[in-house]
């Protein structure tokens, strides 16, 4: 106890030391800890999908653009087709397209992923109401394509209303 005092009135003599070194650690143990917790989210935790370590992402080298992952749609369907040593394949454009949403108003510019069928099979992602792509809407033309709102996006552009799902093909996601 007494070594506790004793630091105590050296630390309180020199008020000026003892504040530039007390924002010093505070600075250290801050960006320690802002260092850590993106580490911690971008490489530590996994995917919260069925087996993350089990995923590839399939690119290309492009000189003077470099890697990309963007392929045409036909070599999809010869890599879904014809590959043996793939448990699945899918594809996915992200932010690729904007639409203007205007019921129910205001108006608002949406961001769309296009996605093929089998993405949300080959994550094991479920839907929370309604029902996630399925192989026949591939080829389905029935008008307009089918959509999977995220959670938050319809709890945020139509308040969470079960009956947005209704004469549509409508899924929606945590």
């Amino acid at each position: 106890m007494n070594d506790f005092r004793f630091g105590v009135r050296m630390l309180a003599r020199n008020p000026g030391s003892t504040g530039v070194i007390t924002g010093l650690l505070a600075l250290g143990i801050g960006s320690a800890t802002v260092i850590f917790s993106v580490f911690d989210a971008v490489l530590l935790r996994p995917l919260p999908v069925r087996h993350p370590e089990e995923l590839v992402r399939v690119v290309q080298r492009l000189p003077k653009i470099g890697a990309q992952s963007a392929f045409p749609y036909a070599y999809y369907q010869t890599l879904r087709d014809h590959s043996s040593t793939l448990a699945s394949v899918f594809g996915d454009t992200a932010g690729y397209f904007h639409f203007a949403m205007t019921e129910p108003s205001p108006a608002e510019q949406v961001i769309v992923d296009a996605v093929t069928p089998e993405f949300f099979e080959a994550l094991g992602v479920p839907a929370v109401y309604g029902r996630t792509l399925t192989p026949d809407d591939e080829g389905a033309d029935s008008g307009l394509p089918p959509v999977v709102l995220s959670y938050g996006f319809w709890k945020r552009r139509f308040a969470g209303d079960p009956r947005v799902a209704e004469g549509w093909t409508l899924g929606l996601l945590v």
